[in-house]
């Protein structure tokens, strides 16, 4: 199968109807162009790591190209669907992938190991009219307020340093490497959310979306370390 010439385009109806993420049953159609008479089929990697194999119904086009198409049934792969072709003459096998830097589009031919396409196939949920319709304040817990009577901090965590004033400019002491070295902290908790909720309801904000609560070593705690536990300079559990 030496200069074989195929084409598939995620991005393009052309070959893939509809383009984009699918709701779970919806039928994908899949079409790839080869300039010569062989067999194609299709494999599919399910989200589980399932895959198949689809035989594929052969079109001529009056280009002299020769047409390959399958439907694709998404009821059972709930997910990220992935695909790549296979293209058959007599003995020799080839492979129809996703480009080199997976972005979709145009693909290219491999000898082995393909990389995929996707397909995010997602089902659809409902959302309530009270989070359509709402107004959310988010807040950063520990720059927003502290709730302590006496200003305290709690836990303060080991080779930190706390700001002496909530008007201080924030800044990271970072090592050689560019890594921060010692985390900042101004000591908001959740007990000062608490404290300012007339305050939150008076801006005609009805939901909060909090930054994350649990247990980390930065002040922003996007860096999770323990899921199961609240942070101890925001509180507790309780």
């Amino acid at each position: 199968m030496d200069g074989i010439k195929a084409a598939h385009d995620s991005q393009s109806i052309k070959f893939r109807t509809p383009f984009g993420a699918v709701d779970v049953g919806q039928k994908v159609k899949l079409s790839i162009n080869t300039d010569r008479e062989i067999i194609v089929a299709i494999e599919l990697i399910q989200f589980d790591g399932t895959r198949l194999n689809m035989g594929m119904q052969k079109e001529y086009l009056n280009n002299g190209e020769f047409r390959y198409s399958v439907e694709i049934d998404t009821s059972d792969v709930l997910g990220i669907l992935e695909y790549y072709f296979i293209l058959i003459d007599g003995y020799n096998r080839l492979y129809y992938g996703n480009n080199d830097e997976h972005l979709g589009g145009i693909g290219q031919i491999y000898t082995y190991n393909p990389v995929p396409y996707q397909i995010t196939v997602y089902e659809k949920c409902y959302i309530p009219n009270w989070y359509k319709e709402g107004v959310i304040y988010q807040i950063l817990i520990d720059r927003f307020y502290n709730g302590n009577e006496d200003k305290s901090i709690n836990s303060p965590k080991e080779n930190s340093f706390i700001y002496g004033r909530w008007t201080d400019n924030p800044m990271y002491i970072k090592d050689s490497s560019g890594r921060i070295a010692r985390w900042d902290f101004y000591g908001g908790n959740l007990k000062g959310i608490i404290n300012k909720l007339d305050y939150i309801k008076s801006l005609g904000a009805n939901i909060i979306h909090l930054s994350p609560v649990f247990k980390s070593s930065s002040c922003h705690k996007y860096d999770t370390g323990d899921y199961e536990v609240i942070d101890e300079m925001f509180g507790t559990k309780d």
